[in-house]
């Protein structure tokens, strides 16, 4: 059975590759480049892997409506994959919100 930790760290690495395709359009999205984008994710899954506390509401903000994913995602053609991610994280937001710190 997959726990909710590596739940999240599925979705984040999902959402890594659809981060990291060539053609992405990253004007709008508040990152400069895939770069920077892939080191915040990328500095996420290090977090979550390494059992190290943190704030689900850090990584869940990456998935708000108008946040730097969706806009990204809207501007690259990928906006249905961004919107499974989002289920994916709101069925998350039950286990990881309750406490502030995990």
């Amino acid at each position: 059975m997959t726990t909710p930790r590596e739940k999240l760290i599925e979705v984040l690495q999902a959402t890594r590759v659809l981060v990291a395709r060539p053609d992405n359009e990253f004007m709008y999205s508040g990152w400069e480049d895939a770069q920077q984008a892939l080191a915040a994710i990328d500095g996420h899954i290090a977090r979550v892997k390494s059992g190290e506390a943190f704030r689900f509401r850090d990584i869940s903000i990456l998935y708000a409506p108008t946040g730097a994913l969706q806009d990204l995602s809207i501007s690259s053609g990928w906006s249905d994959e961004y919107m499974a991610l989002v289920s994916e994280i709101d069925g998350l937001e039950g286990w990881f919100g309750r406490l502030r710190v995990w």
